[in-house]
């Protein structure tokens, strides 16, 4: 709390299913708010099925398009796509970007290739563009350019009250692996030890 308070900031701890459960509640005495969390699923590259679509665009960048719809993502905090491009440009390794739309993107998602895996992240459709498929044609192009560069497994993250996205990726292979939820200390000042 020390630490987090000299640099004014919330203290925050990330606590996964292997935390014993007493340090949870403990947290939650001390006044620590449970806060967002994930579900870890994986999934084997081999079987995968090509994506229905064929006009899923992969880039190398992320087009201003496809920042505009990455920023657009309510639990993001409402990020500038300045800030988010900064960002994004700190991935050193090897990523492609997906888009399904032509100026204004429909769906989104981003692969970034870890060893012999292929993460997919900031998977996004746009509200009036849902139920149609994109995001499982997004998530398989994704897959599918993870395998091509090597990577036996994907992996993703998604919310656990994401009850479509959970169906998704079921749908799609994915199964859990763990999940991981955060305890932050909203306010500023220090609640000594008992």
């Amino acid at each position: 709390e020390r630490w987090f308070a000299q640099r004014g900031l919330p203290a925050v701890v990330r606590l996964t299913e292997a935390a014993d459960p007493a340090i949870d509640r403990r947290l939650e005495a001390r006044g620590y708010e449970h806060d967002l969390g994930a579900i870890i699923m994986t999934r084997p590259n081999a079987g995968l099925v090509p994506p229905n679509r064929q006009d899923v665009q992969l880039a190398d960048r992320p087009s201003p398009y496809w920042l505009e719809a990455a920023a657009r993502e309510p639990g993001r905090g409402g990020a500038k796509r300045a800030v988010l491009a900064q960002l994004l440009d700190h991935i050193t390794l090897p990523a492609v970007y997906a888009g399904i739309g032509r100026n204004e993107l429909d769906a989104i998602g981003l692969g970034v290739l870890a060893g012999d895996h292929v993460a997919v992240f900031m998977m996004r459709t746009e509200p009036h563009a849902r139920r149609q498929g994109l995001a499982n044609d997004i998530a398989t192009s994704l897959t599918t350019w993870g395998a091509g560069q090597g990577a036996t497994e994907a992996f993703l993250q998604v919310h656990p009250s994401n009850a479509a996205a959970l169906a998704l990726y079921e749908s799609l292979g994915f199964e859990p692996q763990y999940e991981y939820w955060y305890r932050e200390k909203r306010s500023s000042s220090l609640v000594p030890s008992p």
